[in-house]
């Protein structure tokens, strides 16, 4: 078992807004590497990004949000086995209620639209669009 090595670059940015507004962004960029290799590299590359956008709204005990992402993995040097090639994109829209400071409640959809080449290993066309929606209730200790 090989350990990989993941590189990357990270930048963030969030600005809060008057009336409850937020606005968040986040760029990564990289590699991760894995198997010896003349170059020291690894004799498997894959490399990698992702950015997300995100809007929010507080308003009293809610709070709802939209965020989009969008992703791309492509396997530069390697065998098939490595072959990690990825490309997609995906909405998310929540909504939070916290009933006080212990007690949350959260809804969420989400809507990810992606290639990805792998899936041909089970028999399926490599791209999809997957829904998911979740409910959630969170209890949060405080000191």
């Amino acid at each position: 078992e090989y350990a990989w090595l993941s590189r990357f670059d990270a930048f963030g940015l969030r600005i809060e807004l008057p009336r409850g507004f937020s606005v968040l962004a986040q760029r990564l960029d990289g590699d991760t590497a894995v198997g010896p290799s003349a170059d020291g590299r690894g004799s498997g590359i894959v490399e990698f990004w992702a950015d997300y956008l995100m809007a929010s709204k507080a308003f009293g005990r809610q709070r709802v949000s939209v965020r989009y992402d969008r992703m791309y993995v492509e396997t530069v040097r390697g065998a098939a086995f490595y072959d990690d090639w990825q490309d997609g994109h995906a909405w998310t829209l929540a909504w939070f209620f916290d009933f006080n400071d212990s007690w949350q409640i959260v809804a969420e959809g989400l809507r990810n639209d992606s290639k990805l080449r792998q899936r041909r290993l089970a028999g399926l066309p490599p791209a999809a669009v997957e829904d998911e929606l979740q409910l959630a209730v969170r209890y949060s200790f405080r000191p």
